[in-house]
């Protein structure tokens, strides 16, 4: 009946409830935050779940509303009215408790059962749009969290697989009698390259695609560094293009030799980050320290018989290219290395 609740205290009530559209901001902050120590597709499931316990409560108190204005012994809330055992009112508790379930329950297209007026009906229609998205958004927050165990397990494959591979190397270097630094050099090499690359060879990445998409994305990474190069600068594109599709990276950590003087100059470098220092053969001085843009060994493409002059030796490991000149069409080049060098 309409006399459950005093029409004054309906209306202050709902007076107090606009004063949830200050919450606005916070929801919406609170759906793009970061739930801490756990994935991201987990953290978008937590929170879609804490979103429905609000609804549930929003949605339960105007279901709650709706009916005690229904002037009809039919409505939905009278059977919580009273107690079937002892013939007495229920609590405030009991009844929102009920109410509560029951939009829970909607929420998850299952509607209340028994429903017969007009408003109610409604309501429950309304209800339902709404349990569309919400059950669409966990759905698809499940499905993203099932991705990200198929790529976890992956990795969990790719990391077992280099695990043994390093014990074989561990062994194999062993078996040899490396010396014990050049077997640290080794090892270190192996855990700068699986940490950069995450068991990856960037140089695969792109072997099953058209072949014409491959020359677009060597024109993008190479060309403006085959351009520096003074030698380079007046051939024609076919051939620049050519040198573009023969260059490979290579990673290395800072301390790495490049290359030493009195080596056969093979290979032309691009550094692609990080920095080299050229010293002189004794490596008492530096001669200059060479910056992301820069290049050096251009000699081994001009006379394969060369000797290089100066060592070359990296001071913040990132990624360099390579061109060697067994690979040039009718140049030599050699390949990038990470500090960041592209060798060709």
């Amino acid at each position: 009946m309409t006399s459950d609740i005093p029409t004054h205290l309906v209306t202050l009530s709902a007076l107090y409830a606009i004063r949830m559209l200050h919450a606005a901001g916070s929801t919406v902050w609170a759906l793009r935050v970061s739930v801490p120590g756990v994935s991201e597709p987990i953290g978008r499931l937590i929170k879609n779940l804490l979103l429905t316990v609000l609804v549930s409560h929003v949605n339960a108190m105007l279901f709650m509303m709706l009916d005690v204005h229904q002037d009809t012994a039919h409505r939905y809330i009278t059977r919580h009215l009273i107690d079937e055992v002892s013939g007495l009112p229920t609590s405030t508790p009991f009844r929102y408790a009920h109410a509560y379930y029951d939009a829970q329950l909607s929420l998850f297209f299952i509607p209340r059962d028994g429903i017969k007026l007009i408003p109610e009906v409604v309501f429950q229609a309304i209800e339902m749009l709404f349990a569309a998205v919400i059950y669409g958004s966990i759905l698809g927050n499940l499905a993203a969290i099932v991705r990200s165990l198929d790529s976890k397990a992956e990795l969990h494959k790719k990391a077992k697989h280099r695990n043994m591979r390093k014990m074989f190397l561990r062994k194999f270097m062993l078996d040899n009698r490396f010396p014990p630094d050049l077997q640290r050099k080794v090892l270190e090499q192996e855990e700068f390259q699986w940490v950069h690359q995450q068991g990856m060879d960037t140089d695969e990445l792109f072997c099953g695609l058209p072949s014409g998409l491959r020359k677009d994305i060597h024109a993008h990474l190479y060309l403006p560094m085959i351009n520096r190069v003074p030698m380079f600068k007046t051939t024609d594109n076919a051939f620049k293009m050519a040198l573009a599709e023969r260059i490979t990276t290579i990673s290395v950590k800072a301390g790495f030799y490049v290359c030493r003087a009195n080596e056969t100059a093979a290979e032309t470098y691009f550094i692609r980050s990080g920095q080299v220092q050229i010293l002189v053969p004794n490596e008492s001085k530096v001669i200059t320290t060479l910056q992301p843009g820069a290049f050096f060994g251009e000699i081994g493409l001009l006379d394969p018989a060369a000797r290089r002059t100066a060592t070359a030796k990296t001071t913040a490991g990132r990624e360099c290219t390579e061109l060697d000149e067994e690979s040039t069409p009718t140049t030599t080049i050699s390949p990038p290395t990470r500090p960041s060098i592209d060798k060709a």
